[in-house]
This record gives structure tokens, sequence and C-alpha cells, in this order.
């Protein structure tokens, strides 16, 4: 049976081609078939005694030859057919042995890259540091090299089957619902579900926690109920994470925890009262600790301060609370007021009696009876907060010499409070405009009657026009950072208004301004820049001299270098440290007013100043006079050979425009 694909393309003849074919193959082998024949029939015929035999005997050679002849013409196409089918057939067969050697050839390379890509994704997962399993849920099929690296004592995947059967077996139980637990049968099905959960596995093996974080998904292209899943070792960012949480909470200890006596401490108080609404706060601080401290010493008075801490919580009513050290030796009380709390009024007189109640001892054989002093605040206190609100009824019932005080806005602290925040404003407003300057007062030398000196004295100019005197405002800059930008202010105004004349001025430091370093170098460099440094005269008060000797000769050591002298200003307040002098080796010594304003009727008051100046003298230090307010105190000045008076009599502070005129010789 021929093959249709063959069949259909074998070359075949039709319509005039065919009948021209048949012809030229037909009319050769007919014409030799009928004279054959013929010539056969005819010399058959003729030996016959026949007479009667016609011509039409002729014609069956003719269609012998003529059957004979077709019979030839289709064996020829036949031939010719089976030849070029056999042909074909050949041709295709060579093909098909051509695709099928192909074929080989691709199926062997794709094989080779099968193999490779699949030895190549081994290397790699062996490589994971993860574990990667391939599991139905319950029976593990396949695992990388990261699993016998955890469990090295089973050679193959079947013996760890045979002996272990799933790996869920080895987890460990957790309370953490996210921590998988050796009954949890679902526990691959229940990761793959939902994956943007966490998950994690702890195994113990070779005396060691193991932590991972698993990871499962399934591969239903495989086969239905295939995962795939990932074990990754978190170990480490466990073992972090619970130390950063240690430290974590260490570091939450000591920001709201006192380490002295275990109660929570001012940061924790203020923490607290933002978050209770209506608070009830005492503040106790106890009286005169700082001299006990001094006296017995830092270890006694711990001791003393755990004691008291101790007394307050166990005087404390059940669900009052709690208690806080916010200071070195104050406490505070918070609870929230309601109808079972005792009034805050009878808890401070229950904190003081238990204070007050037996004495203290600590390290040493002495008792010591403390004294405390309680400030309450009940409830909301307007603009001020609760803990400021305690704090100045604190102060408030310690300047009256009471036990506790409640808080209230008409107290006199409250007032100050106040204003000492309106001070403050208006002194920075002032600072940041310009507007505090230096007014002048001159300083007469008795023996030339010239005017040589002026004292820089600090002026504030308000927005509408109105001068502010320094011992309104000074107190506030001392509380605050301010105080360094008066002085330099004093500093840049006295040194421009001076850099070209001839006489001294001086300029009023306090102990802060020359521990401060930024107005140290702030002041020294404008008075460098400015060339003023041979008539600058620093005055120093006799208070704050020596309170930092070391630092203080330093600065004099820098200043001295420019030129600058020093002064000792309102020496003889109270009394005169003679030894003070001989120490700081000063210039100048400005005698306190408090001396110089009865000169010319007190007795006693001659003898001191004569004193003084006579001391001053012989060390070579000149005088100065303060506070000459009237012709008579000028005249008794002058006797006891004072080098220089100041007052108003001599002159009163004025603004830079008062200021005599530069002589032209030195202008020009």
């Amino acid at each position: 049976m021929p093959r249709p694909d063959v069949d259909e393309r074998i070359p075949r003849l039709h319509g005039r081609q065919r009948l021209i074919h048949y012809l030229l193959i037909w009319m050769g082998p007919s014409a030799l078939v009928v004279v054959a024949f013929a010539v056969i029939q005819h010399l058959f015929v003729q030996r016959l005694p026949l007479s009667d035999l016609t011509a039409s005997i002729y014609l069956i050679p003719a269609v012998v030859g003529s059957l004979f002849g077709l019979l030839v013409a289709r064996a020829r196409e036949m031939q010719r057919e089976t030849r070029a089918a056999v042909a074909l057939l050949d041709k295709h067969e060579r093909e098909m042995e051509r695709l099928n050697t192909h074929l080989e050839d691709q199926v062997a390379v794709r094989t080779r890259n099968l193999e490779q890509q699949q030895a190549l994704q081994r290397s790699l997962l062996d490589a994971l540091p993860e574990i990667i399993l391939l599991t139905d849920g319950q029976h593990l099929t396949e695992a990388n090299a990261a699993f016998f690296h955890l469990f090295p004592e089973y050679g193959s995947l079947d013996e760890f089957r045979a002996e272990q059967g799933c790996i869920s077996q080895l987890f460990e139980p957790a309370e953490d619902p996210a921590v998988l637990t050796p009954d949890d049968r679902d526990w691959v099905r229940r990761c793959a579900k939902r994956p943007e959960q966490v998950h994690k596995a702890i195994l113990r093996r070779r005396d060691r926690r193991w932590v991972f974080d698993v990871n499962a998904r399934a591969l239903p292209e495989i086969e239905e109920g295939s995962y795939v899943v990932s074990l990754a070792d978190i170990t480490a960012l466990e073992q972090t994470r619970e130390r950063l949480q240690e430290a974590s909470a260490a570091l939450r200890h000591q920001l709201y925890i006192d380490d002295l006596t275990g109660l929570p401490n001012r940061a924790r108080l203020l923490a607290d009262l933002e978050r209770t609404s209506e608070p009830v706060l005492l503040i106790l601080n106890i009286d005169n600790f700082r001299e006990i401290n001094d006296f017995f010493g830092h270890a006694t008075g711990d001791s003393i301060l755990r004691e008291v801490a101790a007394r307050l919580s166990a005087s404390l009513p059940d669900g009052t609370g709690p208690l806080y050290r916010v200071g070195g030796d104050e406490y505070a009380l918070l609870y929230a007021g309601c109808a079972d709390q005792p009034p805050p009024e009878r808890l401070a007189a229950r904190l003081v009696d238990a204070v007050r109640a037996t004495p203290f001892y600590g390290d040493t054989d002495a008792g010591v009876i403390l004294s405390v002093t309680v400030g309450v605040v009940s409830g909301e206190q307007g603009l001020v907060d609760p803990f400021t609100a305690a704090d100045l009824a604190l102060k408030t019932a310690r300047s009256r010499h009471l036990d506790w005080l409640p808080y209230s806005e008409g107290l006199e602290t409250h007032r100050e409070y106040g204003e000492n925040i309106r001070r403050v404003q208006v002194l920075r407003e002032a600072l940041d405009a310009g507007r505090v300057e230096p007014a002048y007062q001159p300083i007469l030398d008795l023996d030339s009657g010239r005017v040589t000196h002026f004292e820089c004295l600090a002026r504030l100019h308000t927005a509408d026009g109105r001068v502010v005197l320094p011992r309104e405002f000074l107190p506030a800059a001392h509380t605050t950072r301010l105080y360094p930008r008066i002085t330099l202010a004093m500093v840049n105004h006295a040194c421009r208004d001076f850099a070209e004349r001839t006489e001294h001025f001086s300029l009023n430091l306090s102990m802060s301004d020359i521990l401060d370093e930024a107005t140290v170098e702030g002041l020294l460099g404008t008075i460098q820049r400015t060339g003023t440094g041979e008539r600058v005269v620093f005055e120093i008060l006799e208070s704050e001299g020596l309170s930092e000797p070391q630092r203080f000769a330093r600065f004099m050591e820098r200043a001295r270098a420019l030129g600058c002298r020093f002064a000792i200003d309102d020496f003889g307040a109270g009394f005169a440290n003679f030894e003070y002098i001989t120490k700081l080796e000063v210039d100048l010594l400005k005698i306190d007013a408090s001396l110089i304003r009865e000169l010319d009727h007190e007795p006693a008051a001659r003898v001191v100043v004569d004193t003084i100046r006579r001391f001053a003298h012989r060390l070579g230090i000149e005088t100065v006079a303060e506070y000459v307010h009237s012709p008579g105190i000028l005249e008794a000045v002058r006797e006891l050979d004072i080098d220089y008076a100041q007052g108003y009599h001599v002159g009163q502070p004025g603004s830079p425009s008062t200021l005599p005129p530069v002589p032209a010789s030195r202008a020009g």
C-alpha cells in the first residue's frame, strides 16, 4: 500500500502529455507485435487449405498488438512511477535519518544542559546558608547541604527519616504563638498560607540553641501537597535583639530610676505628670541637708537619703504614690486625687512626721534630726505646670518657716516667677535689638583734678524708650544664659567708643564670665582688635575673685599681656579681706559706698577708710572712693589722700554722646 505522503509527491502525466506518452510507448511495441504476429499468421494461413478465409482474420494481430502495446505502455508508466516512488522513499529515509540524528544531538545537548542546571541548582542550594527542604508537610523528600551541617550524624536523608521522621518533632515548645511547636502537625501548610506573618522555630543541637526564621511555599506544579521550606538561621540576630532589649531595659532603668534609693527619678515624674489628669503633687525637701552632708561626709549623707526614702515609702497609705527622688535631697509624691485618697494637706503633715519621728544615724554614732518642708499642689494650675507650682509652694513655705504650704496664685514666689519670666523676655528682646548699652560715669583724678577714668554701667533701653537699671534685669540674666551676652555687648560698645580716646575705662566682670571660655575669648579678642588693652580696667567683686583661683590667675595673665589692669570692686562691703588683696595683686581698690557715704560725720568710717588707703598705698595699689555724692564727702576723700573719686557729685552716668570730645590732636 503506497504511503500517501510519497504517492502525492510522484510526478504523474495528465491530459495531452499522458496521451502523447501512451502513443509513443504504444506505437512501437504494437507495430512490432502486429507485424510479427501478422507474418506468423500469414505463414500459417498460407499452409492451410482453407479457401474461405477472409482478410478480417488479420484484425486479430492488430487487436492483440494494440493490447500488448497498451500493457507495455502502462507497465512502463508504472515502472517509472515506481522508480520515482523508490527515489522519494530513499530521499525521505535519508532525511528521516538526518532528522533523527539531529534530534538525538539536541536531546543529548538538552540533557547535558539540564544535568548542568540541576548540578548548578544543587550547588547553589548546597551553598546557601539557609536549610532548604522539599516536603509534603510530614516527610522530607529533599534537603540541601545546610541540613546535614545541622545534622552531621546522618549520612543521608533516608537515615534521618528512619530515625526522626519529620523535622518538626525536633522543635522546642514555646509560649510565643509565632514559634512553631512539635505538636503542630500542620505547620508547613499554615506557614505557606500566611507568608506575611513571622514564623520561627527553635532547635537545640550539639549543646547549642538555634533559632530559625521559617518560610514555606506550595509547589503544585511538582505535585499537589508539595512544599519548599527554608529555615534561615537568625540565632545571632535573636541574640543581638535580646542584648538590645536588655540594654534598653538597663537604659530605661538608668533614665527613670534613681540608683541611690531605687525610686523613680525626676524624668519619670515629668513623664508621669503628662499622663495624669488633675494630679496631686507634693514636693518634699530636707532642710539644711548640705551642711549635714559636708559635716558627716557623703557616705553618711547617702545613707540618710536612703533611709528617708524608706520612711516616706512606709508612711504612705495603700494605693497612694508613687514616691520619686527628684533631686539631691528632694522627693516628690504623685497621685490622682479621688474620694478614697487622703487630702494632700494631711498627707503632707504625715510625711513631715515620718521624717522627724526618730533621729537618723547613718554611719555615725551621733543622731541627726532632720526637718523637712513640703510644697503641695492640687488639680489644674493655669499656666504653671504642677512641678513648678509645687516647687514654688515649697520655696515659699521655707521662706515663711512653715512645714508645708499649698500652692496658690497669690504666692509671692508665683509673682516673682512671673516677673522673672517677663524680665527675661524683655532682656532677650533688648539684646537681640542691640538696646543693651553702656552709660559712662566719670571718675575724678583728685591729684590732677581731671576726669581720667570712666566706669561702664549697663543700661537696658525698652522699646518704648524707658531706661532700665541693672538691679532690675541682672538677677534674671544670672539665672539664664543671657548674662554672657550682656558682658560681650558692654565690651564691644566700650572698646568701640574708647578706641580713639585717651581715658581709661573699667568693665565689670563676674566669676561666671571668667569661667566661660567663649566669653573670655570674645572679650579678649575685642580688646586686642581695638588696641584698647592699656586703658581697660576689669572690676572684680571682692566676693568672687578667689572662688576659682587657678582659672582666675590664667585669665589675669592673658589680660595683663594685653595691658589690662584689675580693680577690686565694693571692697570693704561687710568686712575687708586684706589677704585677698595680696593674693590677687590688683591695681586699684574701689572702696565700698557703705564706708564712703557717711565719711563726713562718722569717725569710725574714716578710720576704716584710712586703714584701707594706707594698706593699699604701701602695696602700690591706687584707691577709688565710690558714692561721692556731696561736697563734704569729696573734701573728706581729699583729706584721706584717696587717689580717685566717683559719684553723683563728680558726675552721673551718661550715654556715649555725653563723653567729652576727643582732642583734635588725638582725633587727627
